[in-house]
């Protein structure tokens, strides 16, 4: 048995993610921080950690909607 398998177990199941981010299906930075009244250096760490889809667009990053929200209410 694999520690990785053991692990697969744990971790909650996702659901299919949109293939193409918009600017409509992401949220800001600040909208997260608002929403769910967590750090920046939280969002940093999830999004680095469960590899969260990013959009950069006009120096501003957005993350994928459907995957923040996944993270932050299972």
């Amino acid at each position: 048995i694999r520690r990785k398998d053991i692990e697969q177990l744990f971790e909650p199941t996702k659901k299919e993610t949109p293939k193409e981010l918009t600017l409509e299906n992401c949220y800001s930075m600040n909208e997260i921080i608002e929403s769910y009244n967590v750090t920046r250096n939280t969002i940093y760490n999830y999004g680095s950690k469960h590899n969260i889809q990013r959009l950069r667009h006009k120096g501003v990053t957005y993350y994928s909607k459907f995957e923040i929200d996944n993270l932050f209410n299972p």
